[in-house]
């Protein structure tokens, strides 16, 4: 636990956390938060949160992002939460990818199909 957390200090993974995840919330925000299936989007470092309108919505996207190679989470009231949880070493490219992915999902057939 010690080396885990002299790790974390020695190469700014906290700060790092929380400058990515605000930058991947405002991505987030201006990707898909226009978009009809998204009630709120919201996080801190990189815990981040996309709340859907319905959890059947929800786990549409969760598998429109697997197919896509992004693991998901669900979580919140009746599940209609998508939870990010990336480790704290995640790069610049990876979270780009992240955000394509899930603007990508947002479009997806099957997910358009879900919300009616």
């Amino acid at each position: 636990g010690t080396a885990a957390i002299e790790f974390v200090r020695a190469h700014g993974l906290v700060e790092r956390a929380a400058c990515l995840g605000n930058r991947m919330l405002e991505g987030l925000r201006i990707r898909i938060g226009s978009n009809l299936l998204v009630r709120d989007i919201r996080g801190r470092g990189l815990m981040l949160g996309i709340e859907t309108i319905s959890n059947k919505v929800a786990r549409a996207l969760r598998a429109a992002c697997l197919s896509r190679g992004l693991i998901i989470e669900l979580g919140g009231r009746e599940g209609a939460v998508l939870r990010l949880l990336p480790p704290l070493v995640l790069t610049d490219g990876q979270a780009e990818k992240i955000l394509d992915i899930l603007e990508e999902a947002m479009s997806d057939e099957m997910v358009e199909r879900m919300a009616l």
